[in-house]
């Protein structure tokens, strides 16, 4: 490997890294780099996307390994975040990052709100749960009848709503239904629609499970209200 010597990549590796003259499967844009002796390194080109380690890569970067394992490295010096920035028409969306607090964070554009997890811990934790973030507070009621509306609680398999085939045979999961859920927290339901791939134009209702948390922990409290007044009555 040659000393990085002049002004830019380029005037090193000149000779040490060039395109091949021939075109790789369909894409005609596409190219392997290759090195000063002519052979074929990892890393293939075209106008559209960029494979390490493939000649078809299949999205836009695609890394993949012959065998073993196959990982990308994000790297920053000390007190600094290492991550990647999600953008759609040109604004930044999403945050994906290790943060200088030695947290990894999941945010929204604003960097303010979504999950974050230390590093020992298991478990997700909340971004802006600080009551000087939040206002217009609107308190539950009967949140236990709101609960006792639930009936679909139990265990479920998943499956493919286009063929109504089961997509994990051996798995059985826990939960409710968005539908019910949406009849005593509409505000908090959310709708989504499945990747191209799928062709499914379809959009699915879903919830976030903690919100439930919440509303049973209200109805815990009124709970405990009746029996406290049966004791004393």
């Amino acid at each position: 490997m040659a000393t990085l010597t002049g002004s830019s990549v380029a005037s090193t590796y000149t000779t040490l890294l060039k395109l091949t003259t021939a075109s790789l499967g369909a894409d005609a844009s596409a190219k392997y780099i290759e090195d000063a002796g002519g052979t074929d390194s990892a890393l293939s080109l075209s106008t559209t996307r960029v494979g390490i380690g493939t000649a078809t890569p299949a999205v836009k970067l695609e890394v993949s390994a012959a065998s073993g394992e196959s990982w990308i490295k994000v790297a920053s010096v000390a007190n600094a975040h290492a991550g990647f920035l999600i953008y759609q028409e040109n604004a930044i969306k999403n945050y994906i990052y290790h943060s200088t607090t030695d947290h990894l964070r999941i945010t929204d554009g604003g960097d303010d709100h979504g999950v974050e997890m230390a590093d020992g811990e298991t478990d997700w934790t909340a971004i802006g749960s600080d009551a000087r973030l939040k206002t217009n507070w609107e308190l539950f009621e009967d949140a236990l009848g709101k609960i006792n509306k639930l009936e679909t609680i139990g265990t479920y398999q998943w499956i493919d709503p286009v063929t109504n085939e089961l997509t994990h045979p051996n798995l059985r999961n826990v939960g409710f239904t968005a539908q019910e859920v949406q009849g005593i927290l509409p505000d908090r339901i959310k709708k989504y629609k499945r990747n191209e791939q799928y062709n499914d134009d379809t959009e699915y209702l879903t919830f976030c499970y903690s919100d439930l948390f919440v509303l049973a922990v209200k109805a815990i409290q009124e709970l405990s209200a009746k029996v406290t007044a049966l004791e004393n009555a």
